[in-house]
Order: structure tokens, then sequence, then C-alpha cells
């Protein structure tokens, strides 16, 4: 037993020891403070949520209510309804009394709670208390200043206890310091002048913006200078300031004034913003986006006097960085756009920017309180209003730049019209004089070409021709006014109707695009049967009775290098429309004089178009011959084409067409994507079908047996291949 209660004591007396060191450690002996003293790592702190507690009971008992020593230099709590408790235990060491003060350096705090204890005998006796805050009035105070100063007056040897309780609708934090009165007055002299500093370069900025918005009526000026004053008076509200110097008698408006000014200078900005980058014709999304934060800035403006004030600032913290958030890139894309100015304007909000998240992260207790972040926000914004006010510098600059320009481009262009109205007379009698060499040089050149050259109205009406015109198609001058470009159009036989439709095929199409034509076709005249083949081309002009239709017919000439042509292989994919057709023909054809006569290669170019035709209509497209015949009958081929060549089932069908030549043989091979058709049966029948019915289609199969030396169909039906060869007589011919 004697040895467990030794054991016992032993414990206690250790403990107390360490309690005792620990309170020494935690104990200020303020006669040895000098100057100015940080008080936050010798804080003692406790949170209340009831906010039911009185100093007496927390001082008294401190086994129940158990404070914790901070860690931080500055307490912060962020944001939260808690009352906050702070302790400090202070001693005089030295034989005389000395008086200090002690200052909470964060003017935002709604209510502040100042109570001292001397400690005597062992017993806690109440000493004094203060109560102030911003939601008392300012006359209140003991020390008539921005922040929380209280006196501490200690004899020699004696200990105090100081409770500090603390309640804020903003953040809580807590700068405590301790100072003597000659580093109070100094401190108190140098914020001052800082302050002084900052708002004399606000006041200035706004001085002199506003004398250039009375003297230039530039918008940009004004919106500037309602944007820096509305800032400025958050700024001088957020600090204090404005509670002192402005309406200390006003606690409640001071309360909710910052919310409000954060609302008026995120307006003002976006209006400033969108004027001076021209955001609504460089960048059209991000002006509908800070048109609409302006909006909600209106809004919460208003709205910011009567909102439970955690929910304003809350939403006055993410206005501004939403804001700035749309700005810099609007920036961004302004100056890569060639605004020249949007350099100062992106180089100043992003200094603002990061002023911005250095406050709002102290605010939040991400980051800690240092001179940075308590002071970083204001540092940002005066930089900003430099680079803003020399933006708007710059814009003088170039206005008066483009000005200049304008006003030398004027006089240059006087200079000018002086010069050509002395020279008028001289330039009109030379340019009528060119005019006429010019006509006459036309008319030379029209009349004197071997190509047909004539003018159409848009009925296909000729309206004038050149002499070339005349003679190559034998007409007389006296049938013009009657003429036709259908009427001489060969439709000799069924390859004339085929002619004809493509020609017509090709003349809607260019109608309905407005663009230059050019295609081959077949012409003949009244007074001559025999088909000319020509290259036509059809353009839009604008002629002295108003618009109508340039055309010129040239012969097509043969391949100049065709006599070096030995073989030769080409294989095609066209789509389903007749345009194409009368082309690839001509493609296909084109040096088959190489080795047979004109007359044989005019009869294959029949036979292939009418092949082609075949796999178009009947393969790809799945006409029948029913469907085209009743179709021609009612005038609507060309529209039954269009429908079938539209629908999802022949929309991608293609037509391939394998082409080879040389010095034995010609071969085509033509294959469609269709369902083919009993190629046994029809071979037998088409020329009999089609020569009693005088069809415009069935002959292709007949007309290919005829002229082909070898015309074979595959099982399917739906590729032919049709073989042609040379012999000594086509070639000699050549």
């Amino acid at each position: 037993k004697k040895s467990g209660i030794i054991i016992y004591l032993f414990f206690s007396v250790t403990i107390l020891h360490q309690m005792a060191h620990a309170s020494a450690d935690l104990s200020i002996d303020i006669s040895k403070i000098n100057n100015s003293f940080s008080l936050g790592g010798k804080a003692l702190l406790l949170r209340e949520k009831d906010m039911t507690l009185n100093p007496e009971d927390i001082i008294s008992d401190s086994e129940k209510y158990r404070f914790y020593q901070s860690h931080e230099i500055t307490p912060n709590f962020g944001f939260t309804k808690d009352s906050i408790w702070i302790k400090f235990i202070f001693i005089n060491s030295s034989r005389i009394s000395i008086k200090k003060y002690l200052c909470v350096d964060f003017p935002l705090l709604r209510t502040v709670e100042f109570y001292t204890f001397r400690n005597k005998d062992g017993k806690k006796i109440p000493v004094s208390h203060e109560k102030t805050g911003r939601s008392k009035a300012f006359r209140d105070r003991t020390v008539i200043n921005r922040n929380f100063i209280f006196p501490i007056d200690t004899g020699p040897g004696e200990e105090l206890t100081v409770l500090i309780k603390v309640n804020s609708d903003d953040a809580v934090i807590i700068p405590v310091k301790m100072l003597s009165h000659s580093t109070l007055t100094t401190e108190l002299q140098d914020e001052n002048m800082a302050f002084g500093i900052y708002y004399g370069i606000l006041i200035v900025m706004i001085l002199y913006n506003m004398f250039i918005f009375i003297s230039t009526r530039d918008k940009n000026y004004l919106f500037y200078v309602l944007f820096i004053s509305s800032f400025g008076l958050f700024q001088i509200s957020m600090n204090g300031l404005a509670y002192k110097y402005l309406w200390p008698h006003t606690p409640e408006w001071t309360r909710h004034s910052n919310p409000f000014f954060i609302g008026i200078a995120s307006f003002w900005g976006a209006q400033f913003t969108i004027n001076f980058l021209n955001l609504k014709s460089l960048v059209p999304a991000l002006f509908r986006t800070l048109y609409f934060l302006s909006i909600a800035a209106v809004i919460f403006t208003i709205s910011s006097l009567f909102m439970d004030y955690h929910n304003s600032i809350a939403i006055g913290q993410i206005l501004p960085l939403a804001m700035i958030i749309v700005v810099i890139p609007a920036a961004i894309i302004s100056l890569l756009k060639g605004n020249i100015s949007a350099r100062y304007y992106l180089a100043g909000w992003t200094i603002l920017f990061i002023g911005i998240i250095a406050s709002a992260l102290r605010v939040m207790n991400i980051a800690p309180h240092n001179f940075f972040t308590e002071y970083g926000l204001q540092m940002g914004s005066a930089i900003e209003m430099v680079f803003l006010s020399l933006a708007l510098a710059d814009r003088i600059k170039l206005m008066e730049g483009e000005k200049t320009s304008a006003q030398d481009l004027l006089i240059k262009t006087q200079q000018e019209m002086m010069k050509e109205i002395n020279n008028s007379k001289f330039e009109t009698e030379k340019a009528n004089s060119l005019l006429k060499i010019s006509e006459n040089k036309y008319r030379r050149l029209v009349e004197g070409s071997s190509d047909l050259i004539f003018t159409l109205d848009h009925q296909w009406n000729f309206k004038t021709v050149n002499s070339s015109f005349s003679k190559k198609l034998k007409i007389r001058d006296n049938d013009l006014n009657s003429l036709n470009f259908f009427d001489i159009l060969y439709t000799g036989d069924h390859s004339g109707n085929i002619n004809q439709n493509l020609t017509s095929h090709k003349l809607n199409k260019f109608s309905e695009s407005n663009e230059p034509v050019e295609f081959v076709t077949q012409l003949i005249s009244h007074m001559n049967t025999e088909p000319k083949e020509m290259k036509i081309r059809l353009e839009h002009i604008e002629g002295d009775s108003g618009k109508e239709i340039l055309g010129k017919a040239s012969t097509v000439l043969d391949d100049s290098l065709l006599r070096y042509l030995t073989s030769e292989k080409q294989e095609f994919y066209i789509g389903n429309y007749l345009i194409t057709v009368e082309e690839i023909t001509q493609r296909i054809t084109r040096n088959l004089k190489k080795y047979f006569r004109d007359s044989t290669v005019k009869l294959i170019q029949i036979a292939l178009r009418e092949i082609i035709l075949n796999s178009i209509e009947h393969g790809n497209l799945g006409i029948t011959f029913e469907e085209k015949s009743q179709s021609q009958t009612e005038n609507r081929y060309f529209e039954l084409l269009r429908e079938r060549q539209q629908t999802t089932e022949h929309l991608k069908k293609r037509v391939r067409i394998a082409y080879s030549l040389d010095e034995n043989e010609l071969v085509y091979t033509i294959e469609d994507e269709g369902e083919g058709f009993n190629h046994k049966d029809l071979m037998n029948k088409f020329s009999d079908i089609a020569n009693d019915n005088f069809l415009t289609h069935g002959r292709g199969i007949t007309m290919a047996m005829s002229i082909f030396d070898e015309t074979e169909y595959n099982e399917k039906g739906n590729i032919v291949t049709l073989i042609k060869y040379t012999n000594e007589s086509e070639e000699e011919n050549t």
C-alpha cells in the first residue's frame, strides 16, 4: 500500500509540474513587449455553439470548459455562426505599472466582447468589460479606430486573465496583437498613409477619366469611372473606414454594404468589359454569358439588402470570380482578333484575379492570414486600375491614329479628285476613243471567228448570231426571228431523240444553277440533214435589255496525240444521272478513230449510249419498260427519274464501265447493281417489239448486237461485255 501511495504521489507531482510549466509557457510577460507582438500562438481557444456561456463560469471552471492552444499566428475559423472565446494570461514581471494595447485587427467582426480579470489570492476578480463590433455604434468604442483596440493596465507583479468573445456573420478571422503606445501610434500613421495613397490613386483615376468622358463622350470612360467608384466603396467598406468616416451611426447598413457594393461593382465591371472589348461582335458567346451575369449582379445587389447575410456574402464571393473567369478568356480572344488595347485590360484583370483568389482563400480558411492574402485584393485592384487606365489611354492613341490616317486619306482623296476633275475631259475623250476601238475589235473578233457565237433569251429563242452561225448551219437571216435553240438539235433517228432529251436535261440544270455549262451535242438546220457534233458553252450575261444567255458552239477537234496511241484501258463508276451518259460516252469513244471509221465510231456511240441508259434506267433504278412508256406518254419521264434517284434503295447504286482498246480489239464491260433480267429470251424478241411499236427505248440490245461482233451477258443479266474487232480496212481508213 505504501508503495502504491508513493507512485500515485510521484505521478501527481509530475502532472502538476507539467501543467504549471505549460501555463508558464502560455503566459505573456507584457513587460518584455517593447513594440508589436502577435498573440495568436499564445491564445487559448474555445468554440461555443449555443451562446449561453458567461465569462465568470468559463474563468472559474477550467475543468468543464477546456480551452485548446492555437497553432496559428492568426486563428481563422472561416464562415461560422459559433461564438469563439479567446483566452490570454498576462503577467507584469517588472516593478512599475505598464499600459499596453490589445488590437483585434479585423473590422468585419459583428460583436467583440472584452473581459479582464485580476488574479488575486487564487481568485479571478472582474476588472472591466467592453462590448463593441460592427453591430455597435462606432462612437461607443474606447479607442476610435477602424479595428478593435482595448487598453490593458497592469501593476507591478500583477497577473491578468483576458477573455475575448467573438461573433460574426462574415468570416471569423482573429488577428490579435499587443502594442505599446508609441508602436500603436506609428502603425496607425503608416496605415493611414498607405490608405491615403491607395484611395488617392482611386480618386485621381475617377477625376481624370471623368474629365476624359466629358471631353470625348466615350461611354467606356463612364463605365470605367462607375466601376472603380463602386469598387472603391466596396474596399472602404470592407476595411472599416466607411463605418468610421461615412456612416458611423448606421451599423445595419454597414453590415449589408459589402455585398451591396460587390453587386454594383460587378455590374459596372461587366458593362465596361462588354463595351471596351466589343464582345457583342468579336465574342458573341461570351457576350451573352457576361450579359447574363450582369443581370444576376443587379438582382443580387437589390436582394442583398434583405437576404440573409451568410448567403449574400457567399454569393458575393462567387459572383466576381465567375465574372473574371469569363472576362479573361474574352480579353484573350479579343486581343487575338485585333483589339490591341485588350493587352492592358488582360494584364489588369489577371492581377486583380490573383488578388481576389488570395483574399477568398484567406476568408474560406484555405490560405493563411498574411500580408499578401490580407492586402492582395487592394494591391491587385490598384494595379488593375492603372492598367485599365493605360488600356483606355491606348484606346485614345489608336483612335487618334485612325483619325489622323482618315484625315490623311481624305486629303489625298480630295487631291486625287481634283486631279481627276482636271483631267476628266481628256480621259473621257480617250475612253470614248478606246471604247470605239474595243467595239470594233470585238465585232471583228466575233464576226471573224470560225466558232458559232450567239445570244439567247430565257425561252431559248435566238436574239443574235455571228456570220459563222449562218454559214455553217445554212440558216437564212430572216429565219432567225422565229428560231429556237431546240430547232437546231438533231432529231433524225432514235439517237436524235436521246440527243434532244440529254440536251434538254443539261439546259434545265443550267437554268437552275446559273453557272456556266459545257456539253457536246449534235446540231442540224432545215437546209442540211447531216448532223454536226459541236461542243456548246453557255453562260449568263447582262445584256442591253436585261439578262440573256451568251453561247458558243465549236467543232469537236480530234486529239493531236491520237497518232501515238497503241492501247489504253480505263474504268469509270458513274451515278444514276442521265446528264453523265453523253459525257461518259464521248470520253470512252474519243480515241476510237485510231482504229475505226467515223461512221463506225458514230454507231458505237449510239449503241453504248443505249446500253448505259439501260443500266441506269432498268438496272439500278428498276424502271420497267411499261413504266417508262407510260411516263413518256404522260410527259413525266424526268419526274419519274428524279423520284427513283432520290430513294434510299437506289441512291448509292453505281454503274461500272470498263474500257480497253488495242490494235486487235475494242472491249466494253458495263455492270449495274440491279436485279438483272432474262436476257436470253429478250435478245431474241427485242428487235421485233421495238420495230413494231416504235418506242424510244428497248432497242439497246438489238443495236449492240448489230454493231459489236460479240455481245455477252452474265447469267444474272446485270453485266454485259461488248467486243468489236479491228480490221485492215478500218485501219487503212484511219
